[in-house]
């Protein structure tokens, strides 16, 4: 029986239902700035006043934060009801508090297999391991798993290699650890295999692959029969273009007459594109165009599903068996061998310890019931988030007393195996059988304006569903209003969600200006930013709940990914607007952690001479030129070529500089101690005896730096237990290098007073700003990852069937179709969460999409057809295919020559080493190839080809020299590689890239592309073009690429004239190298 709510509250009704729901499972589906959190931990106090104690309560999170933050909410609500009246059991459980179970999924799962080891059989003091070290261990046992079964003369095996491999089993090792993993995430174990062949390979599973493809059938007449209805409409001019439109529709009208899966199959074999031309009038072109391409657009999506008979796929889909068979048993084995390693150490990654948990309680049913009866309620919060396996878990100790918060619109963690469809499942059961559990709707908002609430509802009526959201956005998902002091506390100025159009190239031409789109959207940001400051824009303070001016701190800058960041920075800097960056750099990439490491490889220089051999130079320089000594380069120099005809063992007796001898005299005094001290006790003392946290004063991040400092220290205690010392440290830490890994450190980011913040939406889940800016929406969303190897329970490992041939089968398109239904799905909701995070006004930045078919400026209530939507790769485009809605609040971004200048690169210019002072010499990339002039060229002159294959591979190698131009060198290559809009042809010559040696590290270098440069003497002028110049803190390094061959003796002389020129400009060393684009190796010259 819920109590009726007493007048004076100020909880919804809803809320108070929430509050004080008995006796049954619960779930809420809480709309952004509904006050979920408020509620769970009211709900929490409630039970307690009835003598439950809090140890009796299982609250689940999803983060170490989160789960802190619930602690000092539920601290503070006992501590406030303790003060308003004394209550012995309410002061009993704050005693309780801090050994009460508020913790994560992760947290309560080890707690569990380490209570009940006895039961698993494994080690008691068992702790969780290095993530980078298991990677380095499943790479071992592969290699030996390979190793028995090259030994074995395994015919399996063999047939596999042969069928799925080119000379090496590389593609096999990733192909069983992904499927492993799989298989540990849906919880599956050796009776699957057992099924496998009759779940994938029976009648029933035939049935179900003819099902799905009828339902793509379903959709694509339903595509058809909506661009039918539309085409119907039209009206044209002239008889050329109606005899178009009905070509059109009797084509669509003969697709929509098929009846059967074998009438779209002959289709597609016997058509293998749709042609007409649009010869009328122009007109009748512009209106017929879009309809022809959203025919075509129909066709290019549905075609790939008819493209074989479901008999061919049958006979194909058998053929695989044998290999699927093998694959599936070498993971089981794999992974018995996986645990095997765990066990003995007693040490194991998060995944494998919630198996261990899900397999005690499926095991255990006196374990089971204990947990049951125990717990008087299980509170999870962000429930959208909750993967597979933790469902699993919680449906083995659930005893109709779970409480479960979240909000489906927000599930933006698909990455960390969020299963948002979970949470659905349980809202429509609930709604249609109240006798499961009851659901309740938290849809009132008290963190936004009406305005704003009414544009975010208008935007996602009409664009998200179940099928691509994830959600009916309707009257129970919309936001409603429930901050009335808003209304009271308002200015004459906009609200809401505003779409600021930047200038187009056209209008920047008008100013004689020309700028990238990134560059036009930061200017219109800052520009804006600094005219709400100068015009005093009102915005209510949380706390007095009045209106008052803006401040830089109000405003929020929005963006799905980090790489613009810098840019915000320059531009900011240039126009004095405080700015702060939310960005994490890799843990191993801080100035601090990169310093510290290279004087622990110094250190075993001198403890190792044959370590020392391989090492002593770089870690010397990268020591003493670190911010704990800052030793000019010359100085090094100096000392190194001292050290050039001895030992580096004899430093005393060579070199002259006073902290070089007084910091190699230390490091060699540590050596008694690091036989005697374990490696964390070790590391201390280090710290200690150079006062790095002292020196680390002038990073001006102190506290970022004592935190990283003790997490190592704490890193190098479990390590000592595995028995490391400081070698297997520092091969740890060149693992980590060299597969491009990182260490599990989660800082805390505080947003910055006086400041503008910057940061990722996922970064801001949990946050809300007066005014949001949303920048860079028209960049195109990551695709889908291609590959030949899939996994899902619906169908199976999904790999290419081998006919004359690897081909793609059936379950690839359809499983293809539901990663990319998901993935914009999820894309819409990351934009639900950016938009809610404003409380004021929420600033769209962005250009009109080129594509028209993204683009309707009539006002409609319905929704976005779906071919449309299925088909966004761009927030962009979502906001344009609803533009109708937002006509009036369309503004054009002003133009201002103060702000629009390249002034912001002289920002960037202050953070970059500068050489000789009295020679500064600044590099500066170029957009454009200069032409030819006739005076001498360091750089290769054009020759005449005739023969076809060079021809053809110049046409190639232009190509890829295209690409290169667009990689950011500074950031992984693969990922920005695999999203190029090229073919795979192309981009394997430029995967090559990530073997090359020089192109390693450079995080913190500073790259140009296509530099030019002009040198003038009295009698001659001479020009080149570097193709790429990188400048590091010990180098600069000159790349200039080659279509082939690249053992020319022109060549050579090309980079000797770019050396020489260089090195009038720095004392740095240079390094110079060819690279040819087609065979992918180098040569240094």
């Amino acid at each position: 029986m819920i109590p009726k709510k007493p007048k004076e509250s100020y909880y919804t009704d809803h809320q108070w239902q929430a509050i004080h729901q008995k006796n049954s499972n619960v779930l809420i589906s809480a709309g952004a700035g509904s006050g979920k959190t408020s509620v769970l931990t009211e709900r929490v106090l409630r039970i307690l006043n009835e003598g439950i104690d809090i140890n009796r309560l299982l609250i689940l999170t999803f983060t170490k934060a989160a789960s802190l933050e619930m602690k000092e909410r539920i601290r503070k609500n006992l501590e406030k009801a303790i003060k308003n009246a004394p209550n012995p059991h309410l002061e009993r459980q704050l005693e309780l508090l801090d050994v009460s179970f508020i913790t994560t999924f992760d947290s309560f799962c080890l707690y569990l297999v380490k209570k009940y080891n006895h039961k698993l059989g494994i080690k008691k003091d068992i702790q969780i391991g290095d993530e980078n070290l298991f990677k380095q261990q499943k790479k071992r046992i592969i290699q030996d798993l390979f190793q028995s079964l090259y030994e074995e003369n395994n015919e399996d095996f063999f047939a596999y290699l042969r069928t799925y491999t080119t000379k090496s089993d590389e593609k096999l090792e990733d192909q069983l650890l992904f499927l492993a993993e799989q298989l540990q995430k849906y919880d599956l174990d050796e009776t699957y295999l057992d099924t496998y062949e009759q779940t994938y390979y029976g009648k029933n599973y035939q049935e179900k692959l003819t099902h799905a493809l009828i339902e793509k059938v379903t959709e694509f007449k339903q595509g058809l029969q909506k661009l039918n209805n539309d085409l119907s409409l039209l009206a044209l001019e002239s008889e050329s273009g109606q005899d178009t439109k009905t070509r059109l529709e009797n084509e669509i009208a003969s697709l929509l007459s098929f009846e059967d899966l074998t009438s779209f199959n002959r289709y597609t074999e016997e058509k293998e594109s749709f042609k007409i031309t649009l010869k009328t009038s122009r007109d009748d072109r512009s209106l017929l165009k879009p309809y022809l391409d959203s025919f075509k657009d129909l066709l290019n999506l549905y075609q790939p599903y008819f493209s074989h008979s479901i008999e061919t796929h049958n006979q194909t889909h058998e053929k695989n068996k044998p290999h699927v068979l093998f694959l599936l048993s070498l993971a089981f084995r794999f992974l018995a061998s996986y645990s095997a390693f765990q066990d003995h150490l007693g040490i194991y990654d998060f995944l494998s310890i919630s198996s261990l948990s899900t397999k005690l309680l499926k095991d255990h049913e006196d374990v089971r019931n204990e947990l049951k009866h125990f717990y008087h309620e299980l509170l999870i919060d962000e429930f959208q988030d909750t993967s597979l396996i933790q469902n699993i878990f919680i449906s083995q100790i659930e005893n109709n007393n779970v409480f479960m918060v979240g909000d489906i619109k927000q599930s933006i963690y698909r990455f960390r195996d969020a299963k948002p469809e979970l949470f659905q499942q349980k809202y429509d059961l609930f709604k249609a059988q109240p006798t499961a559990g009851i659901k309740i709707d938290l849809n009132q908002n008290f963190r936004s304006r009406k305005e704003i609430l009414e544009d975010i509802n208008t935007l996602f009526y009409r664009t998200m569903s179940p099928r691509i959201g994830g959600v009916t956005y309707d009257g129970l998902q919309a936001l409603v209003f429930g901050n009335q002091t808003y209304e009271k506390q308002k200015a004459n100025q906009p609200y809401g969600i505003e779409i600021l159009e930047v200038l187009s190239k056209e209008e920047l031409e008008d100013h004689e200006k020309t700028y990238k789109t990134d560059e036009s959207q930061v200017f219109s940001i800052i520009k804006d930013i600094k005219d709400k400051m100068a015009s005093k824009y009102q915005v209510l303070d949380s706390k007095t709940n009045q209106l008052r001016d803006v401040k830089f701190d109000d405003f929020v800058i929005l963006i799905d990914r980090k790489s613009p960041f810098r840019l915000f920075k320059a531009v900011a800097e240039a126009n004095q607007v405080p700015m702060y960056l939310h960005a994490t750099e890799p843990f191993v990439s801080n100035d601090d952690v990169l310093a510290l490491r290279s004087l622990l490889s110094l250190f075993y220089c001198f403890k190792d001479a044959s370590y020392g051999k391989d090492h002593f130079t770089h870690d010397f320089l990268s020591v003493f030129r670190s911010y704990l000594f800052q030793i000019n380069d010359q100085i090094l120099h100096d000392s190194l070529n001292a050290l050039k005809n001895h030992s580096y063992f004899d430093y005393k007796k060579v070199l002259s500089n006073e902290t070089i001898i007084t910091t190699l005299d230390k490091l060699n005094a540590l050596n008694v101690l690091s036989e005697t001290l374990s490696l964390d006790l070790f590391l201390i003392e280090v710290t200690k005896t150079f006062n790095l946290l002292e020196k680390a004063l002038v990073l001006n991040q102190i506290e970022a730096i004592e935190s990283r400092l003790f997490y190592l220290i704490d890193k190098a205690k479990s390590l000592s237990k595995l028995n490391f010392g400081l070698l297997e440290l520092l091969e740890y830490f060149s693992f980590i290098n060299e597969e491009d890994l990182d260490l599990d450190f989660q800082s805390s980011s505080k947003l910055k007073e006086g400041m503008v913040n910057v940061m990722t939406i996922h970064k801001s889940k949990g946050l809300e700003f007066s005014i949001c800016y949303y920048p860079m929406l028209d960049k195109r969303w990551s695709s889908p990852n291609l590959s030949n190897f899939y996994f899902d329970l619906t169908y199976g490992i999904i790999m290419p069937s081998f006919d004359e041939g690897l081909t793609d089968n059936i379950e690839k398109q359809l499983h293809l179709a539901q990663e990319k239904q998901e993935m914009i799905s999820e894309r819409l909701r990351l934009f639900y969460v950016a938009l809610t995070r404003a409380k004021e006004l929420a600033v769209i930045v962005a250009n009109p999409p080129s594509n028209e078919t993204f683009i309707n400026e009539i006002k409609s209530d319905e929704l976005v057809d779906e071919s449309i939507r299925n088909n966004y790769n761009s927030f962009n485009q979502l906001v344009y295919t609803v533009i109708g809605h937002y006509a009036k609040k369309r503004i054009k971004a002003p133009y201002d020559e103060i702000i629009y200048n390249e002034n912001y690169k002289d920002s960037i210019q202050k953070q970059r080493v500068h050489f000789k002072k009295e020679q500064v010499f600044n590099y500066k990339a170029l957009s454009y190839k200069p032409k030819q002039i006739k005076k001498e060229r360091i750089s290769g002159n054009f020759v005449e080809i005739k023969d076809e294959q060079t021809l053809k591979d110049m046409a190639l190698g232009t190509l890829i020299h295209e690409q290169l131009e667009r990689l950011d060198f500074c950031l992984p290559l693969k990922n920005q590689i695999d999203q190029l809009p090229v073919d795979n042809n192309v981009k394997k010559f430029l995967y090559k890239l990530d073997r090359l040696p020089f192109l390693h590290d450079l995080k913190e270098a500073f790259i140009y592309q296509e530099y030019e440069f002009i040198v003038s003497t009295d009698d001659q002028v001479k020009q080149g073009i570097i193709d790429l110049l990188i400048e590091t803190n010990e180098a600069l390094i000159v790349v200039d690429y080659k279509l082939k061959d690249i053992n020319k003796p022109i060549y050579f002389s090309q980079l000797e004239g770019y050396k020489d020129y260089l090195s009038t400009k720095s004392n740095k060393p240079i390094r110079a190298y060819l690279y040819s684009l087609i065979d992918g190796v180098y040569l240094e010259v």
